[in-house]
């Protein structure tokens, strides 16, 4: 199987979102036909709302800082679906993602034609196991498992954990979740374990009680993260919108921008300091030294070019608000002479709440019409929200977006991708395959 027949077999398992089905039974089937090659490595399982994918990337660039072998399990990707499989901080090989592709196709096709299996797995279910196996086939020591939707029936689910940890918990994915707080919470909580340590960021008081009353059903410490630990943060990030924070008498730089980076680095520093209870060695030079070269692309990530390019993946009012209170201070500081939004996001999410919170600090906004069928199609946008800006623009493909955002933000002006990382994803193929010139600015410049 090569990486397009692979590919091409994935896609047509249905959407990852919309063909998917939560719980465990065909991913449990599906493992122990394996020989369970999660029960090779000890695993950190990571569920929440917003934060969980850059909370993963900054323990694993501390665990790579430490030399610990560490497999890193995300989603969604960007450009390549490879992205999501990564070990020591590289990503999985198209020849080493075929093989497994292989191996998995296989037994599925065994377990069906068995009627062990009635339904075919997913494709979130397909790329878990390929992640499992994956894992095993590196002899990682440590795995981190970002979950894909939910928690309590997430594919991600059948593992055992040596600690569980929960960011911030808002509303999102209620279709699947729930329309309350509290039920959300719920699902998320789903991954708590007898017996494994669970660290907990600070969440709003309805959350907080629902991961209590879940602790204690089935018996996980729980360790709450203090907003105010680690000493004070400075007032101000420095001119490139870095932060430093304060542990163990050290000032320590973040490599991703944002003061919501604060927490969670702040929430890596105490799943580190688990970790070290647990017999890892990894020290605060390690420490210091993952915070500062953590990445994780489509996360206020700046690009210099002409004109400059900000992607950014807030995808849910939560994260747009994070997003607003960075743009404040950004562009104030930067004083660009046009600013251009590209904007797309989900027919599910609360667009009204994110574009009052975004829309009033960009010139332009332009609104995209993704051919993905759970994109919103923005026909004919409200009074409510054109009123927002200066101009609203609605087109039909990214391309063209990009095309009228960099002749009207000009050379000096700048461009911000938001509302899906799914267009970050297209836009950033677009530069690719467009080879349209541009740089990532070197850190600290």
């Amino acid at each position: 199987m090569d990486y397009q027949t692979a590919l091409h077999y994935l896609y047509t398992l249905g959407h990852e979102t919309l063909a998917m089905k939560l719980g465990l039974e065909n991913i449990s089937c599906l493992v122990n036909e394996m020989g369970r090659p999660h029960q090779t490595y000890s695993s950190i399982h990571v569920a929440g709302t917003n934060g969980k994918g850059s909370f993963c990337a900054t323990l694993a660039a501390i665990l790579a800082q430490a030399s610990i072998p560490t497999g890193l399990f995300t989603s969604p990707h960007l450009i390549n679906l490879t992205e999501r499989f990564q070990y020591n901080l590289n990503p999985i090989t198209n020849d080493n993602f075929c093989q497994i592709m292989s191996q998995v196709k296989l037994i599925v096709d065994n377990l069906m034609a068995n009627k062990q299996m009635l339904a075919r797995p997913t494709f979130f279910e397909h790329v878990t196991a390929i992640a499992l196996e994956y894992f095993h086939q590196c002899r990682a020591k440590l795995a981190i498992l970002e979950v894909g939707l939910g928690g309590r029936l997430d594919s991600t689910n059948i593992v055992s954990p040596i600690l569980s940890v929960i960011t911030s918990i808002d509303f999102d994915h209620q279709q699947y979740l729930g329309n309350t707080l509290s039920a959300i919470a719920r699902e998320k909580a789903g991954i708590l374990k007898p017996g494994v340590t669970a660290l907990v960021a600070p969440q709003q008081k309805e959350a907080s009680k629902v991961i209590q009353e879940v602790a204690k059903e089935v018996g996980s410490p729980l360790i709450w993260l203090d907003s105010e630990e680690f000493s004070n943060t400075p007032d101000n990030p420095d001119k490139d919108g870095y932060w430093k924070i304060k542990y163990s008498d050290k000032s320590l730089t973040l490599g991703l921008r944002g003061k919501h980076q604060v927490m969670t680095a702040k929430l890596a520093i105490r799943a580190i300091e688990i970790l070290n209870s647990q017999g890892f060695s990894i020290t605060i030079d390690n420490i210091a030294d993952g915070l500062k070269n953590t990445s994780w692309p489509g996360r206020l990530e700046l690009i210099t070019s002409n004109p400059n390019l900000l992607f950014d993946g807030a995808h849910n009012p939560h994260g747009v608000r994070a997003l607003k209170k960075f743009l404040e201070s950004w562009l104030l500081e930067k004083q660009y002479p046009i600013k251009v939004l590209v904007f797309s996001t989900m027919q599910d999410k609360d667009f009204s709440s994110m574009a009052k919170d975004l829309f009033p600090l960009f010139d332009l906004v332009i609104l995209v019409k993704r051919s993905d069928p759970r994109a919103m199609e923005f026909q004919n946008p409200s009074s409510e929200i054109t009123s927002l800006t200066k101009q609203i623009l609605v087109v039909e493909n990214t391309s063209k977006a990009l095309e009228i955002a960099y002749s009207k933000a000009t050379s000096q002006g700048l461009v911000m991708i938001s509302g899906s990382l799914h267009l970050i994803g297209e836009v950033k193929k677009h530069l690719k395959d467009s080879q349209q010139p541009y740089q990532e600015k070197p850190y600290g410049i």
